[in-house]
């Protein structure tokens, strides 16, 4: 998996949704509600997930995105998936010893 910042993981989730949506970076923040301000279904949680997977080679499924509403709660999703992927990194490499 690969590490982004906060601000980092925030622009490229902003560029995914300007990029497959058509909605201006300007227009949308970290507090923006993709549900009531964007109008978006499940159908485009599901397409975040998977260019988010693509993009920073993790794993995301439905069930990480059902509770999400704004931009930071993806981005909060990210870094839990980067802390657990290290987690388990550090864990594998202790038992080698």
């Amino acid at each position: 998996m690969i590490q982004f910042t906060r601000p980092q993981l925030t622009n490229l989730i902003l560029e995914i949704i300007e990029d497959g949506y058509e909605v201006p970076k300007g227009s949308i923040c970290n507090d923006t509600n993709l549900r009531t301000d964007l109008n978006f279904d499940s159908l485009c949680m599901a397409d975040i997930a998977y260019q988010l997977s693509v993009r920073l080679d993790a794993v995301f499924n439905m069930d990480d995105l059902l509770n999400v509403t704004t931009i930071s709660d993806i981005v909060d999703i990210c870094e839990g998936k980067y802390n657990e992927w290290k987690c388990n990194r550090t864990e594998g490499l202790e038992e080698t010893k």
